[in-house]
């Protein structure tokens, strides 16, 4: 049944008294009229709250999806502080000082962990750092910590910072309730792990493979909404309350998500104007939305695809037939379940 203001509108009329003036600007009319205005928003605003319910957040607010989360049971998940590891290079016996700290160029800071080491004599010491503000702005690329309050000392760090994770979105907080309500966990079920490592920060997303060793284990795997490997304090973070709600006679395994690096070369037919300067961020650019997008969906890193993010590059017109290659390989590359691509090194040429 239709319920639009003009449908409305025109049945109201229809069942008015016969012989009464109905037309637009009559008494009737401008009566109805408004009513059926009313009605109709009224009817609109059922049939979103109907999307919202079934999982709809672009129709929702974040207060909405707030209560219906709590009906569930669901908290919204804070952000987390990204983690990662520097290399300090100085004099033997520099101490590192309690509120010492690591930063990159832009100004994100890290606090280092590990006050009160010294620098040993081989002038070198990794320690662990922690970003001083929480949010996925802490997950920096490799040799981008380069400052280091401590006097005397270079710093480095030779992998990027992982895990920070912004305020859960509403987006994924209504796919959680939504999912709770309709995929019931019962004890030692693959919904339980499922639900138990997503209700983590830092955690966005988890699989579950029953008898991956044998009869009675379960191996818990974990992403991030980066769809990386989480930081490694929300794994154990996960790892721990799993273990703690897992059943007597199962023995469960929880890790990160395995990443596998993938490395593009092709040799470029550049765009009238183009460059390989840029080119080659455009290209890797390209490639990296696509191999995140792929993540946890497909297995496959399809050749086809890295070749359309190479030509929608606003620097590249073609590539040359036969030198596009995924790990030094001409074919799709596959994955395991448990595997994650990630954007990898990239060699283009002209």
């Amino acid at each position: 049944m239709a319920t639009d203001y003009e449908t409305l509108l025109a049945r109201m009329l229809g069942n008015t008294t016969s012989g009464v003036a109905k037309g637009e600007g009559t008494f009737t009319y401008d009566a109805l009229a408004p009513v059926a205005l009313e009605v109709a928003q009224a009817y609109e605003e059922i049939e979103r709250i109907k999307r919202v319910r079934a999982g709809s957040a672009e129709d929702a607010s974040e207060e909405e999806v707030d209560m219906i989360a709590a009906e569930q049971g669901v908290t919204r998940k804070p952000s987390v502080k990204s983690e990662g590891n520097v290399r300090i290079n100085g004099p033997s016996g520099t101490a590192i000082t309690a509120g010492a700290t690591v930063s990159t160029q832009s100004g994100t800071v890290f606090d280092i962990q590990g006050t009160g080491a010294t620098i040993p004599v081989s002038g070198v010491l990794s320690l662990n750092v922690i970003a001083r503000i929480a949010g996925t702005s802490g997950n920096v690329p490799a040799g981008s910590i380069t400052q280091c309050s401590i006097p005397g000392v270079t710093v480095t760090n030779l992998e990027e910072t992982r895990g920070g994770a912004d305020v859960e979105s509403k987006e994924a907080l209504l796919a959680r309730a939504i999912e709770k309500r309709d995929q019931p966990a019962v004890s030692g079920n693959p919904a339980q792990y499922k639900q138990l490592a997503k209700t983590v920060p830092g955690i966005a997303d988890a699989r579950v493979f029953r008898a991956w060793a044998g009869g009675g284990t379960v191996k818990v795997v974990l992403i991030s909404a980066e769809k990386r490997t989480p930081g490694a304090s929300a794994v154990a973070a996960a790892d721990a309350l799993i273990q703690s709600m897992a059943t007597v006679n199962a023995v469960v395994t929880v890790v990160g998500v395995s990443e596998v690096l993938i490395d593009v070369s092709a040799k470029l037919i550049l765009a009238n104007g183009g460059t390989l300067a840029e080119a080659i961020p455009q290209v890797k650019d390209a490639t990296a939305s696509y191999l995140k997008d792929l993540a946890y969906d497909e297995t496959v890193v399809r050749m086809n695809r890295i070749g359309e993010a190479i030509l929608s590059a606003d620097s590249v017109s073609d590539y040359e037939y036969g030198t596009l290659m995924i790990n030094g390989t001409t074919g799709n590359l596959q994955l395991q379940q448990d595997q994650v691509p990630v954007m990898g090194a990239i060699n283009l040429t002209i």
